[in-house]
């Protein structure tokens, strides 16, 4: 999937940066705006109440729109990461097909 979201950033020429910790992603934001933050639901490292609060904390001052993901047979994955508040929920193959217009 990064490589499919690295290559629509390039095409709108943004820039991409990946982290697979909630920590890098904290550092990246205290270091320049982050617009887009797509999130792997699949992460096995993923703590999701944990990236959220920190995403909406007064630490980030510009919050990014979110845009979580998950093959659609993890229903539970999906439905969690709609009740934490991401903006956006989508299928793997949604993903895929909707990343062009999404950032």
């Amino acid at each position: 999937m990064t490589s499919s979201v690295s290559a629509a950033a390039r095409t709108k020429g943004l820039a991409f940066k990946s982290a697979t910790t909630a920590e890098r992603v904290f550092k990246l934001a205290s270091e320049t705006p982050i617009a887009t933050l797509i999130i792997d639901l699949q992460h096995p490292q993923l703590d999701l109440a944990e990236l959220m609060r920190g995403i909406q904390s007064d630490a980030i001052a510009e919050k990014p729109v979110t845009i979580a993901y998950a093959q659609h047979v993890h229903v539970d994955l999906l439905s969690a990461a709609r009740k934490s508040g991401i903006d956006n929920v989508l299928t793997r193959g949604q993903l895929v097909a909707e990343i062009p217009n999404m950032i």
